[in-house]
């Protein structure tokens, strides 16, 4: 009996320290890439008639600038020739 209890550790015995193994960067599973994605388009009526306006006024803004080149080049050639 004195031999099986002279075989286990007493409790004024140091153990031996468990060491277990601690990566330095653990990984899980990797990073995924930031995935640039539209911002939800608005499905509000109130939106909708807003945008409908804005292109409308954007249109006209857009012919009227032209209509403005068209008679500044008309004005340039005529100054032109007449210089």
């Amino acid at each position: 009996m004195t031999e099986i209890l002279g075989a286990c550790p007493t409790i004024s015995e140091p153990a031996e320290p468990i060491k277990s193994v601690i990566p330095a960067h653990p990984h899980f599973g990797g990073k995924q890439p930031k995935q640039n994605r539209a911002p939800p388009k608005c499905i509000s009526v109130i939106c909708r008639e807003e945008k409908e306006q804005l292109t409308e006024e954007l249109e006209e803004t857009k012919k009227e600038l032209a209509d403005a080149l068209e008679e500044l080049s008309k004005y340039l050639v005529c100054y032109s020739i007449y210089r």
